[in-house]
């Protein structure tokens, strides 16, 4: 957002999935939503370790990874039951692009990226950074997703000016891994009405 915000020539259109907003603001609702789901449920393992790490902000990445680990017992990152991490692992790894050291560096690469990325992470916020944009602005989002709350992208979106147009579209059984969860309305979502609204 911050690339095409700043250097809009080099984009016809933003495809914000699932995207990052305002940090704390979601990290707020994704804890109180697995805490609550964790207490109605009398998961007394849960309350407790997520009760240990509190409220964000958090000093560091292992109390993420805790209220992560909860989250997706709740089923808040991964709604669609019948996907799970190996369909996860065949979609995203299982294309000839990829081989054997790709597939077992593939979370490396994901926790490093956490770990480098951690302090930034914690104060992003695209309601003060990007309150303005001037190229077409697709977002799409899942439903059910708290892992990057959809209810804090949608106050943005609605805050966004963005007077080449902005389009709201939900995945309605999906949470924030709507590519893999729907992956084939996610593929018409690009071809039917991104790249037809939006012309080279």
């Amino acid at each position: 957002m911050k690339v095409a915000s700043a250097y809009p020539a080099l984009f016809r259109a933003y495809i914000a999935v699932s995207p990052l907003t305002h940090f704390i603001d979601g990290e707020t609702i994704s804890y109180n939503y697995v805490l609550n789901q964790a207490q109605a449920d009398n998961n007394s393992v849960a309350v407790s370790e997520l009760q240990s790490i509190g409220l964000p902000p958090y000093d560091s990445v292992d109390k993420i990874r805790i209220e992560r680990k909860w989250l997706t017992h709740y089923g808040g990152d991964i709604y669609n039951t019948s996907f799970d991490a190996n369909v996860f692992t065949g979609q995203v790894l299982g294309g000839p692009e990829y081989n054997l050291c790709d597939a077992l560096n593939f979370q490396a690469g994901a926790n490093l990226s956490v770990n480098s990325m951690f302090s930034e992470l914690q104060g992003a916020d695209l309601f003060t950074e990007v309150p303005s944009i001037s190229i077409p602005m697709y977002f799409l989002d899942g439903r059910h997703d708290y892992l990057l709350p959809s209810s804090v992208t949608e106050t943005y979106f609605n805050a966004l000016s963005a007077p080449q147009g902005k389009t709201w579209i939900w995945f309605e059984n999906s949470a924030h891994f709507l590519p893999y969860e729907e992956n084939t309305l996610f593929q018409n979502t690009l071809i039917n009405t991104v790249l037809t609204e939006t012309p080279p």
